[in-house]
């Protein structure tokens, strides 16, 4: 007889009779369990130490590429990608990177680090009868109790500290965090399966006009200023979750900061032709379940959260297309591409006009992005 569970089984390497009988009618058996490979977490950028001492001159010395003259959707994708990753470029290779770790404890303070010690010393004394256990017991008690009390007292500082932005925060220490629900959808098993499901409920593919071979630039579109950057950079929060490319909105406005024609002149050649570039696109998706529904076995039970590629990058895409430099009086009536508005890329406010009606004298359409093709997938 063994015992044994399912979730057991697939650590199961071998087993065999290899012990010696114990004079009972029960054989023992040797049962060798192979330990998984943990993968550990990547490793990231510890922002709070960039050097940013050397990064300054760097960046304002940096010049970029000249755009194309005649562009395409891909050559100036090809030139954004380009332009942009010299700036990430500078700004990861000089900071150190750190391994975030699930055991972390923000309240650990140095004379923890000292009871510990003691603690684990008069413990190998102890077993060693080299010590009293009423010694080991009380560096036990003491480093247990200190615990404690670090634990209260950072609590204590983090809700003296609470504003309007971390109260939330505190409210789901305070509440306690749901176990995570492991999806399980009909139809789909594997997890490329659940996410291909996902995909195809919250992004339907819809079929997009082809883009143009060369994109036309718009006259009478002022180049981008340096004090629209930093108002629209104002507007984001450090603690902005990062999208894919990892770097904070904090990062973005000390970019900014060294050198200010950098960010306006990445997006003065996509407000002239009017192109959303691919790499603005992408998001990192979070799944989250809706609370009180029937049964989770459908994608309509839970909803899903973006970060944007570049946060900063959206709020600074809000404040252009909301300025009245991409507005002009459009007589007639509108067409479907000249009011089309993308929920999803956060590029323009809702339209009030429908394709089908014609706007009053005063009516503004976003002539400069008449070209931009339909959002694609998020990826």
């Amino acid at each position: 007889m063994s015992f044994a569970n399912t979730a057991l089984l697939p650590f199961f390497s071998s087993w065999n009779p290899s012990l010696p009988p114990t004079g009972s009618d029960h054989t023992l058996l040797t049962i060798i369990l192979s330990t998984p490979l943990l993968k550990p977490p990547p490793m990231g950028l510890n922002w709070k130490y960039t050097d940013w001492n050397h990064i300054s001159p760097l960046l304002a010395d940096l010049t970029l590429a000249t755009p194309p003259a005649l562009p395409t959707p891909h050559s100036l994708d090809l030139w954004f990608d380009d332009c942009l990753a010299k700036i990430t470029h500078l700004v990861t290779s000089n900071t150190p990177t750190i391994r975030p770790s699930s055991y972390s404890k923000p309240w650990w303070t140095p004379e923890l680090t000292q009871l510990r010690r003691i603690h684990h010393h008069t413990s190998r004394l102890m077993r060693k009868n080299q010590t009293s256990p009423a010694l080991a017991r009380l560096a036990r008690n003491t480093y247990f109790k200190a615990i404690q009390s670090a634990k209260r007292i950072h609590w204590s500082q983090f809700l003296a500290n609470v504003d309007v932005r971390s109260v939330w925060d505190a409210r789901k220490i305070a509440a306690g965090r749901a176990p995570d629900r492991f999806l399980t959808l009909e139809n789909a098993s594997s997890p490329t399966e659940i996410n291909n499901t996902l995909l195809q409920h919250f992004f339907p593919p819809r079929p997009s006009p082809p883009p143009p071979l060369i994109l036309p630039a718009f006259k009478d579109i002022p180049p981008v200023l340096p004090a629209e950057v930093s108002s629209a950079l104002r507007k984001s929060s450090n603690t902005s979750a990062p999208g894919p490319s990892g770097i904070p909105c904090s990062i973005w406005k000390q970019v900014h900061k060294a050198n200010e024609r950098l960010l306006p002149s990445l997006f003065t050649p996509l407000l002239t032709h009017g192109y959303h570039p691919l790499a603005m696109k992408k998001a990192n998706g979070i799944v989250l379940d809706k609370p009180g529904k029937p049964n989770y076995r459908t994608p309509s039970s839970f909803r899903i959260i973006h970060c944007p590629a570049r946060n900063c990058f959206q709020d600074l895409r809000k404040t252009f297309c909301s300025s009245s430099r991409l507005c002009r009086p459009f007589p007639g009536p509108l067409t479907s591409q000249q009011v089309w508005v993308s929920s999803r890329s956060g590029l323009f406010r809702r339209c009030r006009y429908s394709h089908s009606r014609s706007p009053p004298t005063s009516g503004y359409c976003f002539q400069s992005f008449n070209s931009l093709p339909g959002c694609q997938r998020w990826i």
